[in-house]
């Protein structure tokens, strides 16, 4: 079914969002018209005009019709737990949900002026999301529920086809290994720092494994592996191949060891890159680091995670484009949970500088199992709830759940002791219900 919004004018920004509310989260066909004489013509209209005519009205703000970027009024409303962004009091829509819905996708806030914390990165705190206590919330699907409420109400035989519930398992791989493949300077002062301070558990474990007498603890991968196709998960692992640093202390991509895995890995799950620390603003250490992984897996890099979480708003996006990305899975927060663009499915990166979509899509992550560890302060025991709480969130939007974990969480080793059957746990919670076991 098609539905027509009747605008004065359109615009780029305004075709971007109406083709995603409506097609993507609605799945309705829809077409903008700017003559008013076509309006009687239509059996579906959403008037996005101050004019008296036909259809659902949605009072237009300037945002959709705006050049370039500028501070915005956006006159935020709260009754009970409903929030809403640029209310103007329209009498079918008391705000401009094109516009809000808009402002919050685009990282519009992310292109102003704005304070960043110690690792470069937009902070959470200064977002109108976390402001508004909304971050918690999936608002733009909250809207359009919202919204379709009242297109059936007013045409009872609109017919909406709804997206179904999905589940992608993603493992972030900073550190392949514990031990193994990082060097014999490395390995060395590891060993020798262990035995003068007299951590003497780890000094001889280490000493086992070098022997290749346990297992390194770090090497999980046969684990989740086994999972994936006992599940038949969508599963994609990026991997760390930066040189080393001080926020970069991966395996040397020269490791044979190291390639093989990543070899392994990649004939039964997909394979991303996992942008280093130091690449962050530096487009040839990127460049290198793609040229590097498509090397390994003998096809082209497609898939991306920024290292640490670090995302600048445009160029991080720009960067991975101009290196052949389709899909970026870093539209999350480190710090805090929750729907950093306000909505739990994907969506195409919208270029405000350009003013123009783009091909690439981004996959937004809600939470991770380091953010509870670390910034939450919580143990494995007190974990699982944190993950049920957003899988039931997306599950009752029938949006896109993106897991994000570290292969060494599973390692049942040292801090990590304890969270290997929460992870468990959380896929047995996040499966499709077609595909529950």
């Amino acid at each position: 079914m098609k539905i027509y919004i009747y605008s004065t004018s359109t615009s780029n920004r305004l075709k971007y969002i109406t083709e995603y509310i409506f097609g993507d989260l609605l799945g309705l066909d829809s077409e903008i018209i700017t003559n008013r004489d076509e309006v009687y013509t239509k059996e579906f209209i959403v008037n996005y005009s101050n004019q008296d005519v036909a259809g659902v009205q949605v009072v237009p703000e300037k945002l959709l019709f705006s050049k370039g970027i500028s501070e915005q009024s956006l006159k935020i409303n709260k009754e009970g737990d409903f929030t809403t962004v640029f209310e103007n009091g329209g009498a079918d829509i008391s705000f401009d949900i094109f516009a809000a819905s808009f402002f919050l996708i685009s990282r519009y806030e992310e292109y102003l002026p704005h304070q960043r914390d110690q690792h470069d990165r937009f902070s959470p705190e200064f977002s109108i999301a976390y402001k508004n206590d909304f971050l918690n919330q999936p608002i733009i699907n909250i809207w359009v529920d919202y919204f379709q409420e009242v297109l059936q109400k007013k045409y009872s035989r609109l017919e909406f086809k709804l997206p179904n519930f999905k589940f992608i398992n993603t493992i972030d791989v900073d550190y392949a290994y514990a031990y193994k493949e990082k060097g014999p300077i490395r390995a060395i002062g590891g060993l020798g720092k262990d035995f003068l301070t007299g951590k003497w558990r780890v000094f001889f474990e280490k000493i086992k494994c070098y022997a290749g007498l346990i297992p390194d603890p770090f090497d999980t991968f046969d684990f989740v592996l086994d999972l994936h196709r006992k599940h038949n998960l969508t599963s994609i692992f990026f991997f760390h191949v930066g040189d080393y640093d001080v926020n970069d202390k991966s395996i040397p991509v020269s490791s044979n060891k190291l390639q093989s895995l990543v070899k392994g890995v990649n004939d039964y799950a997909d394979v991303g890159l996992h942008p280093s620390y130091a690449s962050h603003a530096k487009p040839e250490k990127l460049n290198v680091e793609f040229s590097r992984l498509a090397k390994l897996i003998h096809q082209p890099v497609t898939k991306s995670r920024y290292h640490f979480i670090k995302l600048r708003m445009p160029s991080s996006y720009r960067e991975l484009i101009e290196n052949g990305v389709s899909e970026d899975y870093t539209m999350g927060y480190a710090s805090k949970m929750g729907f950093r663009a306000g909505v739990c499915h994907p969506f195409k990166f919208y270029d405000l500088d350009y003013d123009a979509p783009t091909h690439l899509t981004i996959y937004p992550f809600y939470l991770m199992e380091a953010t509870i560890k670390y910034y939450f302060k919580e143990d494995y025991d007190n974990a699982f709830p944190y993950f049920k709480e957003y899988i039931d969130k997306v599950k009752k939007h029938n949006g896109t759940f993106v897991s994000l974990w570290h292969n060494d969480s599973f390692s049942e080793w040292g801090q990590w002791k304890g969270w290997k059957p929460v992870y468990e746990k959380m896929v047995k919670e996040a499966l499709p219900f077609s595909n529950e076991i």
